[in-house]
């Protein structure tokens, strides 16, 4: 098993449908997010990579790409044992989200990264050694295959695009890892 993020691009009228909801996990949201993409086994080496050699503001900006602070679902995480975060996060009533503001700061940062900057930065036993997950990365750039520079360029390539499209259009972006 691998973890995965998805990102859905979602209108305004479609995020207050959920906030409003008690039952958040029947709305069909793949079936009605603009858009959306899946990091298989990338997301956190996309992270370490966009944030390499930033200021400390820059980087808890982009940090909140894979880790929101806001989320839909009522939950006091601050005063519950880990098995009932785990329930509630598990429960299809729990989304992360990136709103309106924080997503046009991101964008703004995010669309003046180039892929060359990401070639720049990315090395595969730096991943490793801060076991950065899967910790399976390579310098070897097969055609196909995960865990590499192609893999996290065509990975980082989606990111930006999602971003800066739900930004000019004002939508929000939920964020499900799993």
């Amino acid at each position: 098993m691998s973890q995965t993020t998805t990102i859905y691009s979602i209108s305004k009228e479609l995020f207050v449908e959920l906030k409003n909801s008690e039952n958040r996990k029947e709305i069909k949201i793949h079936n009605r997010a603009k858009d959306f993409y899946t990091f298989q086994n990338s997301f956190m080496g996309i992270e370490f990579v966009l944030t390499k050699n930033k200021s400390e503001t820059t980087k808890s900006v982009l940090n909140q790409i894979f880790n929101p602070t806001e989320y839909l679902g009522d939950f006091d995480f601050e005063n519950q044992d880990f098995e009932e975060m785990m329930d509630f996060m598990e429960s299809g009533n729990y989304f992360p989200y990136l709103n309106i503001e924080d997503l046009t700061e991101i964008s703004k940062i995010i669309s003046e990264i180039t892929e060359a900057e990401i070639k720049e930065k990315y090395n595969a036993t730096e991943l490793n050694e801060n076991n950065i997950y899967p910790n399976e990365w390579t310098n070897e750039n097969i055609e196909g295959e995960s865990n590499n520079l192609n893999h996290l360029i065509e990975d980082f390539s989606e990111l930006k695009k999602i971003i800066i499209q739900a930004s000019k259009e004002k939508n929000y972006l939920l964020i499900c890892s799993g």
